[in-house]
């Protein structure tokens, strides 16, 4: 059996490494498309409704505030992963559903 690689790994080995200024930015010339926070607000406000599920019902579902889950629907505020994988699940949708909505890539 072999031993697995411990060596750290750097912007070179991983496949998908986009290339990195001496500042630590990713390069200028790679787009990056914009998030959008109010059509993921949107897209978790609609899912909440389609679900019949109150503000305060998807907070205790979640466990994430209801002042968050507000601020998130109005696209005050953005959210990590794991909240809104939290919500995701809490009103029944895959998260790539309400990720995928706060993503400002036009698909051609």
């Amino acid at each position: 059996m072999s031993q697995p690689d411990s060596s750290p790994l750097t912007a070179d080995s991983t496949p998908d490494a986009r290339p990195v200024s001496s500042s630590g930015d990713a390069d200028a010339s790679a787009e990056i498309p914009p998030y959008d926070a109010g059509k993921l607000g949107a897209a978790l406000a609609g899912a909440r409704l389609r679900a019949k599920m109150t503000l305060d019902q998807l907070a205790l579902k979640s466990g994430v505030s209801r002042r968050m889950i507000v601020d998130i629907e109005r696209g005050h505020k953005g959210c990590t992963l794991r909240t809104l994988h939290a919500l995701a699940h809490a009103v029944g949708v895959p998260l790539s559903v309400l990720a995928d909505a706060g993503c400002g890539h036009d698909p051609e």
